[in-house]
This record gives C-alpha cells, structure tokens and sequence, in this order.
C-alpha cells in the first residue's frame, strides 16, 4: 500500500506554490501576470525575498484572493521561518486537529503563534467545515502591525485616530495596527475612496504590497550584539545537493524554465530548472527539448532548483486498464485506454513485470488493474501494474474529528499511513455503520482503495479482560489503577469518563475501590469499559516464628525473612480467625507461645495483615 495517497497531492502543488523555492535568473518578469498589474513592483519583491514563489505556471494571479493560510505561510518567510529549526508543531496539534488546519501550512502557523503574530482564537477563522477562509483586510493588517511591532520596536498608540469613513466597522482588536501601518505609510488613507473596507477579502496583489513595506522596513532594524550572539549560536542546516527520481511531466517555459515530474506513488513534483542545466540521456549530452512524456529522469537539486538532469530513453507510452492475457505462440496482452478503446500487444519474451512494485506474472492482474507499459526505441521492455482493489490493515494509532476527518493506521510493519475520509466514507465498526467518534485507538481495522481512491473502512473491536489485584489507585485529572496478574504482571489502566465500576452486583465508582481488591477488567481497544470488583482481598502465606502474642488486641507478631533479612509483621486476628494446633486441632490465641513456628494466611486490607488462619508448626 501506497503511503502517499492521492489526497495528498494537491497538499503537495500548495506547497511548492506557497513556500520559498526558486532564486531569480535575471532581470525580465518573473510572473508572466503581472507586467501591467499595479503590484508588479512589490510581487517581485517578495520573490527575490524568497517570501513566495508563484505558482507552477510562471503566474501570481494578483488579483485572485487569497487564504489565511497563504497569508501565514508568506508572512512565516517573511520573519525566517526554517522547517529544520521552527517547524515543530506538537504544542499546537490539539487546536490544528480541531479547526482543520492544513498539514502543508501548519509549521509556519505554529511559527506566527510562537511570536504571537496570529492569536491562538483567531485560528478558528482559519477553516469552516473543512473548507479554508479567505482573508480579510483588518485580518492581515492586525498581522503585520504585530510583526513589527515584534520584529522592529515599533509600537503602538494607546490613542490614535483612524481617518477612514468606515472607521466604525473596523474591530476594535485592528484599529491600533490599522493606525500603526497609517503612521508607517504602509496604508494609504486616500485609498478606496478613503474607506478601509475591513471585512472585504483581500487580493494576493494588497499582501504583496504590504509584506512588502513591511520588509523595508525590518530590513532598516539594527541587530542587537545580544540578538546577533545568539543568532550566531545556531546551527543552521548546511545547503546540500539531493537526488529525486521520478517520471518526466511537462516543461513551462517563458521568464522562468519550470518542469514537473510524478513520482512513482503519484505525488506531484514541481521545480524551477537553472538557466545552466545539465542534460544527459542514456548518459550522452542532451538538450531540454529532447526530454520526452514518460521517461524516468533522475534530477540533481540545489535550493529547489534543477542543475542536473540524467534520464533514459525508456518512457512511459501507455496508460490504460488490463483486460486479459493469453498464450500462444507469443503472449498477447489486452487492454483499455483511459477512453475505454481496447487494444492489443504482442509480447516478446524477458518483459519485466511488476505489480504494485512487486515482481509478477501477467497471469496474476486482475481485469480493471492499472497498467503502464514502458517502451525503448518503440520495444516495449517493461510492464508495471497497480492493483484495482488494494488493501490496508493494521491498528489504528491515532484519529482526527468530525471537523477534521482522518485516521492513522499503523500496519503489521511499522509503516504509518494516515488515511483522509470523507463525510460520506463508508465507516464500519463490528459491522455496523458508525461515525468517526465511534471508532477507537487500538482498532483493528481494515481500509480498501479502489484505484487508489477511498472505498470502506472496516474497524473491529479488539476486546479482552484483565484479571488480578490492585496494586495501585491514582485519583485526579488522568485516574489509573495498577493491577497485578497471577502472572506477576503489573499493567496501568485509565479511567475513562465512561468506565463503569461495580462491586458484587452494587454499582460503585473508583472511590470505592481499594489497593489489593480482585479485580475483572472488561477491555474494548485499550479502553476501559468495565471494572469489576468484590471485597475478596489477596491471600498472603506467610511463614516465621512468633515474637510476641497480645490478646487484648487480637494481635500476633511474627519475624519472617524476606531477601535474607528477618522483618517483623503484625497479624491481627478476627472473630472469623481459625487457629489449628500443632497436633491438628483447633486452639485459642493463648495456646500460641513466643518462639512458635507459624504458617499465617492472611489478607492485606487497609495497610494491615488480617488472619484468615494460623497453623502450628512442629
């Protein structure tokens, strides 16, 4: 199974488009939109700053709107952002997790919420039902007054007057940066007929122009000795060439050269090419023009940019379904086009044949798989093919909610592979058709594809029971008792607000539990549903000699060896105690001497011994 599925790949196009990649190649545009757009000026320099990198068709579309998230992923560039060093994102997860937040935009998020650039209850405007939320003018300009306040000392008016005729409509937690940027020039009081328009989205062109001026700004900062120490003692990742194979796409050329390759798991790769690109197939010098459709091409990348490209004359020359093989004199293979058009090959011998990149005969496709055939000098040399129907199984580890649809499965070995649903996900648990809320960590559960999309999920609980002692009982936010096994195996288990306690037939709760009751524990996928209990108590079988005997207390005291060392134990007796004498009879508590041999069997209830029965010993 595929661990990059489908879903995924248009997180990888937003990616590429929205972080920092590609440098410039010289003078000329670097957007092919933006020669007569009015933000031309300040598109290009937020390129040459590395704050965004367009789109993969050489277009910005100034005019277009853009999302809060863009907005973050521009203005976490803008600040330095490092994916080494700031992209950790664990002490957000819960809130990302619940508001839905995109995983390609989530580092830099988490980045602008460190410097309180975005506020923690302003992600909630972020993402609604799963869809992401245009940006807003009083938004991004609450942004950038905050990083500059942060990142250039600049600070803001207790009192300020604001000169726009909507100035009423402005939210009151904007009004002082709105100021801010007034007083820096950043905004234009004139403009838009002197309104500020808080609540319209505002245009890829506007953050250009503000990111723009804010950059200026920041670029006249001076760096403390203090800053500069510290930033001297970071260690910053060193600049590295990386090799990626894939299977050549398409070429875009104008201002900028941009080529794309699919991966073998179907991810998207996007990359600006340098103008000095190096081109070799089957190892002999070559020019861009003569890369062809469907050849496998190893690049070599520096800084997101293309220096190097070696690939093969093999190609990628038919895409389609299998029908059927048969054999003959030769093998003839049937397929379908995308169009569904049949069509026939002979085989030769000695093809390679793979299915789901496993070695495989032809006999073994099922019709509906996917098939590729590769070709060399029009001789076809190798046959890939993806299963139709592909199967995942394994234990699901980890799980969103119901705004954020996804469960993590963990397969039998090791590999991790998240799995988006869709509202409309056919989702099974012991058989009957359940909501994500319904389904528990520790599942097992089993996923089906068809052609890579999703078709069911399939969860089954996993239930067993615990049976033992109680060790240990710990009350407070996270409630766990420790219960040891016959076995001698100690094992912690949390109370869930759903755990249900009885003792005998009485329903109870955890307070009425106590350390070395017998205890069943009803388990369902880790999850505690059941704790039954009964004041049955641990038997203890204890042998020594006795050191003193107090009737008035109902007490013995014995000394026993417990690790080589003697250590003396207080047994209290009841009115229930049987106490048989050393020739088999029964006795009373003074007929026990100093000095007697005793084999004690006792419960330990309440921090004291409690005898169930003495014997003496010969």
């Amino acid at each position: 199974m595929k661990k990059t599925q489908s879903q995924l790949i248009w997180v990888f196009i937003c990616m590429f488009v929205l972080s920092n990649v590609a440098f410039s190649f010289g003078q000329g545009l670097i957007f092919t939109d933006i020669n007569n757009h009015w933000s031309r000026e300040f598109v290009e320099d937020i390129y040459y700053r590395k704050v965004t990198s367009g789109y993969s068709d050489a277009t910005f579309k100034p005019a277009n709107n853009i999302s809060y998230l863009e907005v973050s992923v521009m203005l976490a560039n803008l600040i330095g952002y490092n994916e080494e060093l700031n992209g950790s994102v664990e002490e957000y997860e819960e809130v990302f997790n619940e508001y839905g937040i995109a995983v390609w935009g989530q580092g830099h998020l988490a980045h602008l919420l460190r410097n309180d650039i975005v506020l923690l209850e302003e992600v909630k405007e972020f993402y609604t039902d799963g869809k992401s939320n245009l940006a807003k003018r009083y938004s991004v300009a609450s942004y950038i007054g905050r990083t500059l306040v942060k990142f250039s000392e600049k600070t803001i008016n207790r009192s300020y007057y604001i000169p726009y005729k909507d100035e009423m409509a402005i939210p009151l937690i904007a009004k002082p940066y709105v100021d801010l940027l007034l007083n820096l020039e950043i905004l234009n009081k004139d403009s838009n007929n002197g309104e500020f328009l808080p609540n319209n989205n505002i245009t890829r062109g506007e953050v250009a122009k503000l990111i723009s001026l804010a950059a200026k700004i920041l670029d006249d900062v001076e760096v403390k000795e203090d800053d500069q120490s510290q930033k001297d003692d970071i260690e910053l990742p060193l600049e590295e060439t990386i090799s990626i194979e894939g299977i050549f796409n398409n070429l875009y050329k104008g201002n900028r050269t941009i080529i794309t390759l699919t991966k073998e798991n179907g991810g998207l790769l996007v990359y600006d090419v340098a103008q000095t690109v190096e081109v070799k197939i089957d190892n002999k010098k070559a020019q861009l023009t003569q890369l062809k459709a469907g050849q496998r091409l190893e690049i070599k990348v520096v800084n997101e940019e293309v220096i190097e490209i070696n690939g093969t004359s093999v190609r990628e020359s038919f895409k389609g379904y299998f029908v059927r093989t048969w054999k003959g004199t030769d093998e003839v293979l049937t397929v379908k086009d995308m169009k569904q058009e049949t069509k026939v090959f002979i085989l030769s011998p000695n093809i390679k044949v793979y299915l789901d990149d496993k070695a495989e005969l032809l006999a073994n496709f099922k019709e509906g798989d996917i098939i590729k055939i590769f070709t060399k000098e029009d001789t076809i040399i190798e046959i890939q093919g993806i299963s139709k129907i592909q199967n995942l199984r394994g234990v699901i580890t980890n799980k969103g909610s119901e705004s954020n649809l996804f469960i993590e499965v963990t397969s039998k070995e090791g590999d991790v592979v998240v799995v988006p649903l869709e509202t409309n996900t056919n989702l099974r648990r012991d058989g009957k058709v359940v909501k994500l809320a319904d389904v528990k960590v520790n599942d097992e559960v089993h996923v089906q594809y068809e052609y890579e999309k999703l078709k069911s999920v399939f969860a089954s609980s996993v239930k067993r029971n615990v049976e033992g002692y109680i060790r240990n009982i710990v009350i407070g936010e996270k409630s766990y008792l420790t219960v040891e096994t016959k076995d001698n195996i100690k094992e912690d288990f949390l109370i869930e607000n759903f755990t249900n306690f009885k003792i005998g037939d009485i329903i109870a709760d955890i307070y009425g539990m106590r350390v070395n009751y017998h205890v069943e524990i009803y388990i369902e996928s880790n999850h505690v549903l059941r704790v039954q209990t009964s004041k049955k108590v641990e038997q203890h079988r204890l042998m020594g000699k006795v050191v003193s005997v107090t009737p008035l207390k109902n007490m013995i005291e014995i000394q026993i060896i417990e690790n080589g060392k003697p250590k003396n134990i207080q047994l209290l007796t009841k009115k229930e105690t049987i106490l048989i004498g050393k020739l088999g009879g029964r006795v009373n508590l003074v007929d026990i001497k100093t000095g007697d041999e005793v084999l004690a069997v006792a419960e330990y209830i309440n921090g004291a011994y409690v005898l169930e029965r003495v014997v003496l010993i010969e």
